[in-house]
Formats: C-alpha cells, structure tokens, sequence
C-alpha cells in the first residue's frame, strides 16, 4: 500500500513539473509566434517584403501552442469535458462525474493520439516539406509532432488528475 502511496505522489508531482515545463514552453512560443509576425508584418509595411516560411511557421507554433493550452487546461479540471462534468453533477456525485470525465478524455486522447500517429506515418512515407529556408527543407513531421505529443500530455493530466483531492 506504501508503494502505490508513492507512487501516486510521485505521478502527480511528474503533473506538476510537467505543467510548469508546459507553461514556460507556452510562453516562448507566445513570444515566438508574436516576434514571427511583427517581424513579418515589419518587413512587409516598411521593405514589401516577406520571408515565405514566417507563415507556416507561426501556424505551426500556434498548434504547439494549442496542444500545450490543452494540456494545461486537463492538468487543471479545466478541460471542456472535465470542467462540465464536474459542475453541473448532482450534489455529491461531482467527484464520480469529474473521473468519468477524465477517463472519457483519456480514452478520446488515446484514439485521436493512434490516429496522430497514423498521419504523422503517412507525411514522412509522402516526405512533406513544410517549407524551405534558402536549400534547406524543413520536413512538416518535426512541426506536426504537436499532435501526438499533445495527445500524450493531456492524456497523462486527464489520469493524473485521477489521483488528485477533490478541493
């Protein structure tokens, strides 16, 4: 019993650290994504000039960033599924709505995750180019790595936060 104790504390502080990771990770991307379009926009105003791959670029940070709000948001209860299901159970079921959720959140992060993975197989055997930096080709895989890896992360909050007291 000891040891499941520990290692309940040991996943959920995994939880905590992996929030922290995932919160400063979104704001770099925050900044990247507002410094790839100001210096878009900048060059456009005042040299009309653009660089083709700033777009592509921001809109696959802008992903990442999506995936890691997601994650965060599930490391919280505050997952769209999780959130629902807590606040609107009947009086003292809230708890038992609130795994309910988690679980169906996991469950869909595991066949979404699959699927991710599926597609991920089917860019590199069709070796997509997301863009192209003077001759160097940046394969879309390494960008579309958002999908399973957000996938993975909120399904470890969603049953992380199995372990977590009802507050």
């Amino acid at each position: 019993m000891e040891f499941l104790r520990k290692a309940g504390r040991a996943v959920l502080a995994a939880d905590d650290f992996a929030a922290k990771a995932e919160t400063a990770a979104l704001l770099a991307l925050a900044l990247a994504v507002i410094g790839l379009s100001a210096t878009q926009m900048a060059l456009r105003i005042f040299f009309e000039k653009s660089v083709l791959w700033l777009d592509p670029m921001g809109r696959h940070l802008v992903l990442w960033a999506g995936f890691l709000g997601a994650a965060l948001a599930a490391h919280g209860g505050k997952h769209f599924s999780l959130d629902l299901a807590e606040r609107f159970a009947p009086e003292g079921k809230a708890r038992l709505f609130g795994a309910v959720g988690r679980l169906a959140a996991a469950a869909a992060c595991v066949f979404l995750g699959a699927a991710s993975i599926r597609f991920l197989k089917d860019e590199v055997a069709a070796k997509s180019v997301l863009f192209s930096i003077g001759s160097r080709q940046i394969p879309a895989v390494w960008l579309e790595l958002a999908l399973p890896i957000g996938f993975a992360l909120v399904f470890f909050h969603s049953l992380a936060g199995l372990l977590k007291e009802k507050k």
